[in-house]
């Protein structure tokens, strides 16, 4: 599963475009009075005004020389052992934007070296108040993980993934609970299907890949 481009709402369009576009580097693709679209690498990212804040996780997927570029810019947040650069699959930081969402680096190696920048988005939370449910009510799409925990989980491949948690549940490393949210999401997978769930404000519409038929 690929990100392709995910939609979110946000109340302060302007300060969050400027953390976009200069500190984060992103490219401005486009904009209005009710939104703007910047460019991670492989994946597009519009934020929607809306009067009321929105909270979101993503993780970002770059090479190790342009990690440590980006970790001297930004403020990163620490864990409970006061580390701000951890590994887990790679080397990893947190932050957050102008909005409050909380963002994720993840060094992968199957980032060329000589692509600096954003490479994509390889994670999108996506808090439910059953993660068991939504793991079915996901199941026309692929999933290699086959997570067992009632409260966390990923699901998609090595490509992308969307990450399941409990409503409430503290996104790590901070104590503030994932936070339900319109989301609108454009993906390459398996199948060519849109799905909107009938709960939550949740869209997906998704492609097939050649690699997939």
């Amino acid at each position: 599963m690929k990100f392709l481009h995910i939609k979110m709402h946000a109340k302060n369009l302007l300060k969050l475009k400027e953390f976009y576009t200069e500190p984060l580097s992103m490219n401005l693709i486009s904009e209005d009075s009710d939104s703007f679209t910047v460019q991670s690498g492989k994946t597009l990212l519009t934020f929607t005004h809306s009067e009321k804040s929105a909270y979101y996780h993503l993780c970002f997927r770059v090479n190790e020389f342009f990690f440590d570029m980006m970790a001297e810019r930004l403020p990163l947040l620490s864990n409970e052992q006061g580390e701000e650069i951890m590994d887990w699959k790679g080397k990893q930081a947190y932050f957050y934007d102008s909005e409050g969402n909380i963002l994720e680096m993840v060094v992968r190696e199957e980032i060329c070296e000589k692509r600096n920048g954003w490479f994509d988005v390889s994670e999108v939370g996506m808090p439910c108040t059953c993660v068991k449910n939504m793991q079915e009510d996901l199941n026309f799409l692929k999933d290699i993980h086959n997570g067992e925990d009632r409260m966390f989980s990923f699901y998609g491949d090595h490509y992308g993934s969307f990450v399941l948690v409990n409503q409430g549940r503290p996104w790590f490393p901070t104590q503030r609970g994932a936070e339900i949210h319109p989301l609108e999401i454009e993906i390459e997978d398996r199948i060519e299907i849109e799905f909107l769930h009938p709960v939550y404000p949740y869209k997906i519409k998704a492609k097939k890949r050649a690699e997939f038929l």
